[in-house]
């Protein structure tokens, strides 16, 4: 088979690509940052010469227009698409495809399920590797399908809107189902109403308000500072829902008929210590001993930390799994109440819990669609010598007593340099800046044990020694072996 010649199209023109030969293709012009930039300044002044879209005013509690007329998402930009020019039989071997060849489609919107299946289509026809690309297109019709029984069910509304009230369904059951002790039932129920009858519809990016089955505004940008106040307002630690704060439809939707199974993964574990008072800097507790070497407090894992006498106050300890899957904190609805208790007993009023989002979808690795009670928690972090590493940060808190493990989310990633070390430790290092690791000992992946978590004894024999004879030779070329 001749070497494949790849041809760079510009300016919208193509040269003819040789018959048997293989050539690329580039559709033009690009969406470029220009391009985006006027296409909202044309749509601007649309909106500013039409009468018909000028805001509605609002007729709720804070009597302040609708965002919908005039917010303006921010557009995805998207590469220029690579097409592929192939004659002859198709090729059926993936390590024979040309040079730079790949199977995604970047210049798709990934949840506009027509033109994947389209390009899909288009892709089989160009004969390189079609067997992937029938598979693939089997696993869009079959999302297709479910797309269109969710429209079915939901006659009159968009997609959007159908894919969020099969979800308010479902968390309608869940609040019944525990008799509505968080007082968010009229908010789900009046809110499949607006939906159902138009006066409510999905707007990416926009919020509303809800506090007992009463929506509070039109339609507005999230912001944090105002969800608390409102939240106060309204005694918000129950009966309070904010509407489209995150939407969960598309990874639902996307992967609740998928085959693929996660068999196994691998969590660090990270302890978080809660004061009676927040206001006083961190101190090591019994548990913790410190680096002769490096003058740094390090962790004995096999220790329980106890409350003792030097500390000059007390702490809470939580095991929270560092799971890099998890978009969430997750804690227990009994680790609120500790908290909560902990600022009584130490003389202070009994605080309300924390203001209420309302409920999130949360689909677990397994498949499994779950509920969690959404709050608002302040999570901050201390290094060893009591001084602030970060700004109070607003998060989402998802906890439930029937859960398994609490889920530390990805803020801690968000906010700090992470790292791991081959020591078979299983240890997660954290700091706030890059030097900070400069104290990690070198541990040589020739020295390496298995993987905690493996079940190594149900492994065929032929396995266990091509563990171990590429464990010998990665320490030989350490220098750490024969």
């Amino acid at each position: 088979m001749p070497k494949p010649a790849a041809v760079q199209v510009t300016a919208g023109y193509a040269k003819e690509v040789p018959k048997g030969r293989t050539g690329l293709v580039r559709e033009v012009p690009p969406v470029t940052k220009d391009r985006v930039s006027k296409r909202k300044r044309n749509k601007k002044e649309e909106s500013d010469n039409s009468s018909e879209e000028k805001p509605k005013r609002s007729k709720k509690s804070d009597n302040k227009p609708s965002y919908v007329p005039t917010y303006d998402p921010e557009e995805v930009e998207r590469p220029l698409r690579t097409k592929w020019v192939h004659h002859g039989e198709p090729i059926m071997d993936i390590s024979k495809v040309p040079q730079g060849w790949q199977s995604e489609e970047f210049d798709l919107d990934p949840s506009d399920l027509e033109a994947q299946i389209e390009r899909c289509e288009e892709r089989i026809q160009e004969g390189i590797v079609p067997w992937l690309f029938e598979d693939r297109l089997r696993i869009l019709k079959a999302k297709k399908a479910s797309v269109e029984k969710v429209m079915d069910r939901f006659p009159g509304v968009s997609l959007p809107v159908a894919q969020r009230l099969e979800i308010l369904e479902s968390q309608e059951k869940y609040l019944i189902g525990r008799n509505d002790d968080l007082e968010l039932l009229s908010n789900v129920r009046n809110i499949m109403s607006a939906y159902k009858s138009g006066e409510l519809d999905w707007n990416s990016g926009l919020v509303t308000y809800w506090s007992h089955g009463k929506q509070l505004c039109e339609p507005k940008p999230f912001d944090l500072q105002e969800f608390s106040e409102l939240n106060r307002k309204h005694a918000g630690h129950s009966g309070f829902w904010v509407e489209g704060v995150r939407s969960f439809s598309d990874q639902y939707l996307g992967k609740k008929d998928s085959h693929e199974q996660i068999s196994w993964r691998r969590d660090a574990r990270t302890t978080i210590k809660v004061p009676r008072d927040g206001q006083r800097p961190h101190v090591p507790s019994a548990g913790e001993v410190q680096d002769q070497d490096h003058d740094r407090y390090t962790e004995e894992p096999v220790i329980y930390r106890e409350a003792t006498p030097r500390d000059p106050f007390y702490h809470l300890t939580f095991w929270l799994n560092d799971d890099t899957g998890a978009d969430q904190m997750q804690i227990y609805q009994g680790d609120l109440e500790a908290m909560r208790q902990a600022v009584r007993t130490s003389g202070l009023p009994l605080p309300d819990l924390p203001p209420l989002l309302g409920l999130t979808p949360v689909l677990l690795a397994d498949g499994t669609l779950v509920q969690r009670e959404t709050r608002v928690l302040e999570v901050n972090m201390f290094d060893e010598d009591g001084k602030e590493m970060c700004p109070l940060l607003g998060l989402e808190g998802d906890h439930d007593p029937v859960h398994p493990v609490r889920l530390c989310g990805p803020w801690l990633r968000h906010r700090f340099y992470t790292a791991t070390c081959p020591d078979s430790k299983g240890r997660l290092w954290v700091t706030d800046s890059l030097t900070g690791f400069r104290h990690l000992k070198h541990a040589p992946i020739g020295r390496s044990g298995p993987v905690p978590g493996l079940l190594y004894g149900l492994m065929p024999q032929a396995i266990h020694d091509r563990i171990a004879s590429r464990a010998q030779k990665r320490a030989r070329n350490d220098g750490l072996g024969p």
